[in-house]
């Protein structure tokens, strides 16, 4: 009996070895994909690449992003990952011109996951691929012409005197302004009327929907919300989530804005 109970505990104890093991095997396998192209890189975190403290939301991506760019200060080219799958800085402005320029027909996806379905505007030319990137590029490149751009200048003009309006009697009378907050309102009223054609009136009443809704969209993700977006893990766009904006705010923009279906052509706020 004592050697059937010793012959058990130990292949529970393999077991668990092997299963351990394995799983590190899994989320390190991939480790040595720059090295084998003779890339330099910057060593990785297992289970979380070189992306820990974004990932746990203790920095936000600008930061992470800056920290590894200085990391690999005198490298032109640098690998890192996200999880497991690798991803390719460029640091020298010559490659990234070639990129961009002559180069641009294998470079044009973004790397950037979205969920369609669940979330709709995430389909933008910032994160669509292939050939669904080059028809929306085509469908919005004559909103860019100079001419539609000349028109677009009148009303930012209109808006920049709204501003200058707004802050000159907010000086009189308070003596000082907060400037983040109005340049913010400043942003969502150019932002309605050039790219929605509607008027917000953000620097005459503060309490604007769309104002409101736009601060909850570009929050910082909180604990608790139940919107999300999708990241990559492996070559599956879907299989990691997690929240990041707000669910009444992407709704109010798809709904009202975009789908003009509770936002009236000018806002009465």
């Amino acid at each position: 009996m004592a050697i059937l109970l010793e012959s058990f505990v130990a292949e529970l104890l393999i077991g668990i070895v092997t299963f351990f093991l394995f799983i590190y095997w899994f989320l390190t396998n991939n480790f040595d994909y720059w090295e084998k192209r003779n890339v330099f890189y910057l060593k990785p975190i297992p289970l979380f690449g070189n992306f820990k403290d974004r990932l746990l939301f203790r920095k936000t991506n600008s930061q992470v992003s800056k920290e590894l760019y200085d990391e690999a200060k005198g490298q032109k080219i640098f690998g890192t990952w996200m999880f497991k799958l690798p991803f390719l800085w460029i640091r020298d402005p010559e490659i990234i011109k070639r990129i961009l320029v002559k180069d641009f027909a294998h470079f044009h996806d973004r790397g950037i996951a979205m969920d369609e379905e669940k979330n709709p505007l995430s389909a933008n030319l910032f994160n669509l691929p292939g050939a669904r990137w080059r028809a929306l590029r085509t469908k919005l490149t004559p909103t860019f012409t100079s001419g539609k751009m000349k028109m677009m200048f009148g009303l930012m003009h209109e808006c920049a005197r709204e501003f200058v309006d707004f802050v000159r009697v907010e000086a009189d009378a308070n003596g000082e302004v907060e400037f983040k907050e109005v340049f913010a309102k400043l942003t969502t009223d150019i932002i309605g009327s050039c790219a929605f054609g509607l008027q917000f009136n953000s620097m005459k009443n503060p309490d604007s929907e769309f104002r409101k809704m736009g601060v909850k969209f570009l929050r910082r993700c909180e604990c608790g919300d139940d919107n999300h977006t999708a990241v990559y893990v492996s070559g599956d766009r879907k299989v990691f989530q997690y929240a990041i904006t707000h669910k009444g705010s992407k709704r109010f923009l798809y709904e009202g804005c975009i789908g003009h279906g509770g936002v009236s052509r000018k806002e009465q706020c």
